[in-house]
């Protein structure tokens, strides 16, 4: 008995068919066969890269922040802290 069938045959062309080998490519060369891309960074976006890099905060303020209030001179205006949670959460 011999079966035809359209999935069958589809399926063992392609079971069947030899596969190329991998070959080594230059670095020229992309997976379209388009001239790979070159991308220049500006030193404008390595300082900015470099700054955000950070954990966002000023060591230098929250040092001084710091002194002010171990020293017993930080002061906070009530008012302009209001303000300003008001403006967060509105």
């Amino acid at each position: 008995m011999k079966v035809h069938s359209h999935a069958l045959d589809a399926y063992t062309r392609t079971a069947l068919t030899p596969i190329n080998p991998a070959r080594a490519t230059t670095p020229s060369e992309s997976v379209g066969g388009d001239a790979a891309a070159h991308v220049t960074v500006s030193a404008e976006a390595r300082a900015l890269a470099a700054r955000s890099q950070g954990d966002g905060y000023d060591a230098h303020k929250v040092a001084a922040l710091k002194a002010k209030v171990d020293e017993g001179s930080y002061a906070v205006n009530a008012q302009q802290l209001a303000v300003r949670l008001l403006d967060h959460f509105e």
